[in-house]
């Protein structure tokens, strides 16, 4: 088993299985998800292959990295994202070198991004060898036919031969994280009664770094984006029952309560994730953020942030505003969606009936695209234009709309004749 003590998820290996994922957050499932099985329960090959051992974590900057898994069926180690589903990314082996035998049959692996002296300057993984050379052996006492060789030690790999030995080199990130200096963890507590918590102001209280914060009841207000440090940060909110205001900084986790919260993500550095919850909720997002409305009608504001926000309204008739680079999914409910100037999102309505305005006034930057337009109910707006500016086109099997010239959206499945019946609304 290893912890992501960043992301908060907690890996485990089953020896002839695979690997699973679990969330380590509070009041979150319990159910985990499979990274990746061994070979002999899949149809498409082997890469895993039993016994899975030795899990490790190579933490990258702002929350990247690898997660790492010994292979011992077949002496190799695996690598995968350290992030989002831990995607595939390719295998290693410790073969041969300077008269130093190889890694076969490795029970167990740890890595570090940190530079470790002149020896190591940029990280070090250590693998225990199985079957080390030369072999001292002795028969099975369980499988009489077999032979072992109680031989084993460790073998020390600079991280730097690992990732340039991939096609596309993985990272060398030796200054991202410091275990000599981890910042501690800490817990702060509100009360029933109206909070406010500065670390700014009162950094004896909350400093912004690594915080665990529970407001209780009230309308409480978290502010962190004034932490001293900034760079540090990973802090986790849970909000109560009152209408609450949180300011985050980056890589921070913000848990919506019951009330009609407000999450001012702009403020901060990104790469953060927020979770409305109950209530009608506005979250404000900057780059790189995660937002999930919850069971309100929520509004979800990108419009002011940096753009490559993912953001989900879930249950509840949401409003979105996007800025650029965005990925938006309405989930239940009628959503209105404003694609603003930015460009370049993706916007995917889900279940209800919904109000894609694709130009607000002004033309956007680059084009956006529309994942799943109901021609019978759903809404195209246009502000600021008319019927007349309008013209339609066809690239393969996808309608673009244009307006005044410039092409402003692409509906994915949908032909331009038809495009032409869909119901527009203009202001």
């Amino acid at each position: 088993m290893v912890v992501d003590r960043e992301l908060g998820y907690l890996y485990v290996a089953e020896e002839d299985v695979g690997i699973y994922k679990f969330s380590a957050e509070p009041n979150t499932s319990n159910t985990p998800t499979q990274v990746d099985a061994d070979g002999s329960l899949k149809p498409d090959g082997n890469i895993l292959t039993a016994d899975v051992e030795g899990l490790t974590i190579y933490y990258g900057d702002n929350g990247t990295g690898y997660l790492l898994a010994s292979s011992q069926g077949n002496s190799t180690f695996t690598v995968y994202d350290r992030q989002g589903s831990n995607s595939y990314l390719g295998s290693f082996f410790v073969g041969k070198n300077n008269g130093i035998d190889g890694v076969e049959e490795s029970d167990g692996a740890d890595v570090i991004s940190t530079g470790l002296g002149s020896a190591y300057p940029s990280g070090l993984f250590v693998t225990q060898d199985g079957s080390n050379e030369a072999q001292t052996v002795f028969l099975d006492p369980v499988d009489l036919d077999e032979y072992q060789n109680f031989n084993t030690n460790f073998k020390f790999v600079p991280w730097e031969n690992i990732a340039n030995s991939f096609d596309t080199p993985i990272a060398i990130e030796p200054t991202s994280y410091d275990p000599r200096n981890p910042a501690p963890q800490e817990l702060v507590f509100g009360s029933n009664n109206r909070d406010n918590f500065d670390a700014g102001t009162d950094p004896q209280t909350i400093d912004g770094i690594q915080d665990f914060v529970f407001t209780g009841a009230g309308a409480d207000t978290v502010d962190i984006s004034t932490t001293s440090v900034p760079t540090r940060c990973k802090n986790r909110i849970y909000t109560g029952s009152g209408n609450d205001e949180v300011l985050p900084t980056k890589n921070d986790g913000v848990f919506g309560g019951q009330g009609n919260d407000t999450i001012e993500g702009a403020v901060g550095s990104g790469s953060n994730r927020f979770y409305g919850g109950v209530g009608d909720d506005e979250i404000v997002v900057g780059t790189g953020d995660r937002a999930f409305g919850g069971g309100g009608n929520d509004t979800i504001e990108a419009s002011v942030g940096g753009g490559n926000n993912r953001l989900y309204g879930n249950e509840g008739n949401d409003t979105f505003s996007l800025g650029s680079g965005d990925r938006a999914l309405g989930g239940v409910g009628d959503d209105r969606f404003f694609a603003g100037t930015g460009g370049g999102n993706t916007i995917t309505g889900g279940e209800g009936v919904e109000q894609f305005w694709v130009v607000d006034l002004e033309l956007p930057n680059a084009v956006n695209t529309i994942t799943d337009l109901e021609l019978a109910t759903d809404v195209i707006g246009i502000a600021g234009f008319t019927r007349a500016d309008l013209t339609f086109n066809q690239d393969g099997g996808n309608a673009v709309l244009g307006v005044a010239g410039t092409n402003v959206a692409i509906f994915l499945g949908i032909s331009a004749a038809d495009l032409q019946t869909a119901n527009f609304v203009f202001a």
